[in-house]
């Protein structure tokens, strides 16, 4: 459910860093799962880091004087706060004896 949330309306998980944090949280926990729920939280972080690059490059590149909206700001603060421990753990993912199913490993 939250890849899809992630994919197609990522500003619903930042509505308030503490929700955003929950979400980052649980995908993390979720890396550990099956092949079949990693894949998913994959998925979600996949499009998460989207998000968050997008509404970066909104605030460093605009000229205008108007700021992001909230859940931006609130989504590429909170990935940039992720940012080291998900390559961790997206490296530890990478190296599961069981990358091959549901296509973990290509992902």
């Amino acid at each position: 459910f939250l890849s899809r949330v992630a994919q197609y309306v990522p500003e619903a998980l930042a509505v308030t860093p503490q929700i955003y944090e929950e979400a980052m949280t649980a995908l993390v926990i979720s890396l550990e799962d099956t092949p079949r729920v990693a894949t998913r939280a994959l998925s979600a972080i996949f499009h998460l880091a989207q998000h968050a690059a997008s509404t970066s490059s909104f605030t460093e590149n605009s000229q205008a004087a108007a700021a992001p909206p909230p859940t931006a700001a609130a989504a590429a603060a909170g990935f940039r706060k992720h940012y080291s421990g998900l390559v961790r753990k997206l490296h530890q993912v990478a190296e599961r004896h069981d990358g091959d199913e549901e296509n973990l490993s290509s992902i």
